[in-house]
């Protein structure tokens, strides 16, 4: 069964590799390296929308570490007045 898995999962990396599919985690990275600016009304915002605390948003705006949770935070925030520093 392990031995399926795994061929499985090779053919599909292959298929992935012949359609000119690369990985995007180092591009990903860069882009939470960008802090985004947003005043306290949206930070509040951003609290009650996704149920969670402060320092989540703030690291999240900060760009410190990659969630699915935070990757979503920082779109909100983009999204509804947040500015994005380079």
């Amino acid at each position: 069964m392990l031995f399926k898995t795994i061929c499985v999962s090779l053919q599909r990396l292959s298929k992935l590799k012949e359609i000119g599919y690369k990985s995007t985690t180092k591009k990903l990275e860069k882009q939470m390296a960008n802090k985004i600016i947003a005043d306290w009304g949206l930070r509040s915002k951003i609290m009650s929308v996704f149920n969670t605390t402060y320092p989540t948003v703030r690291e999240a705006l900060n760009g410190s570490n990659s969630t699915k949770l935070r990757r979503n935070i920082r779109g909100y925030a983009l999204r509804n007045g947040g500015a994005e520093l380079k």
